[in-house]
């Protein structure tokens, strides 16, 4: 994450008295709008469906699936070029979920933030932050920060996302 920092999220989460918030709305508005600036200096040469994808707010939707097993790099163990890898999230508030499919370039990348701004890692994750990115080598990359301090880097070819209605059995 370039705009959106995990020390960010310790900042503003660490003060638990808010003795510091108009300074960190601040800083907030400051990176968002730096984000903002940046993907749209890349957004012509990304797909359409990451354009669209962009305009979401998965902000505190609960993380259904999240990568548990990493190898000696922090890569998630079991995927390799060209296959699809899948984030799952779930919005109680609006009853919806919403599935993301990359197509890798290569294996996904975990990276793992400690701090007084994340919850503990056995609390359900949710999606605090994401940014898009296009790498030295010209291959799009989505970076995602959850409340657990993971993330995840997704170096991709292509990615689909759907939007569906979660609805209760009974």
């Amino acid at each position: 994450m370039k705009f959106y920092t995990a020390e960010m999220v310790n900042r503003w989460n660490g003060d638990i008295l808010g003795t510091n918030k108009d300074k960190y709305d601040r800083e907030w508005d400051e990176a968002q709008d730096n984000y903002d600036r940046h993907y749209a200096r890349l957004a012509d040469g990304f797909p359409a469906s990451v354009r669209k994808f962009a305009e979401l707010v998965l902000h505190n939707e609960s993380v259904v699936t999240l990568p548990r097993t990493l190898d000696g790099e922090n890569r998630v163990v079991g995927y390799v070029h060209n296959d699809e890898y899948t984030v799952v999230t779930a919005s109680q508030r609006d009853s919806v979920a919403h599935v993301v499919t990359y197509t890798l370039e290569k294996p996904p990348v975990v990276v793992k933030h400690d701090g007084g701004g994340f919850d503990p890692p056995e609390n359900v994750a949710v999606w605090l932050y994401d940014e898009f990115d296009v790498d030295d080598a010209g291959l799009f990359k989505h970076s995602i920060l959850f409340s657990n301090g993971v993330e995840l880097v997704v170096t991709f070819q292509t990615m689909h996302w759907y939007e569906c209605a979660i609805q209760e059995e009974g």
